[in-house]
């Protein structure tokens, strides 16, 4: 699992994470995280439309990097979760803590309204 660059804009990192996000690969996508933001992406795009099961670890990881990247000026929005993951997300709240987008590019155009000077340089 690694986080891929968006052309364009070198802040903005998506991390793709398979299957489920739970205890037994939370420490990887912690370690993806964690390397794309030594990349200088402070934003990032978590593309769920490959994973099928969240629990506890990985919605508190979840929680936990969307703290890390705030605090360093950068954010994390959710996409293309999958409908039953859509559910789980609303029901423990999550979905009301970060925000969530349909696709991938919704979320980029999301972003880059929101602040265009500053996520088109590092």
């Amino acid at each position: 699992m690694k986080v891929q660059g968006v052309k364009g804009l070198p802040s903005i990192g998506v991390l793709r994470p398979e299957g489920p996000i739970d205890f037994r690969n939370v420490d990887a996508l912690r370690a993806a995280a964690a390397d794309g933001k030594r990349r200088g992406r402070r934003t990032l795009i978590v593309d769920l439309s490959d994973v099928r099961y969240i629990n506890s670890f990985g919605m508190s990881a979840l929680l936990a990097l969307s703290d890390d990247l705030s605090d360093a000026g950068g954010s994390l929005v959710l996409a293309a979760a999958p409908p039953k993951l859509k559910v789980v997300l609303d029901l423990m709240g999550i979905s009301a803590m970060l925000p969530m987008r349909g696709s991938v590019v919704s979320a980029v155009r999301s972003l880059v309204k929101r602040q265009p000077q500053r996520l088109g340089s590092r």
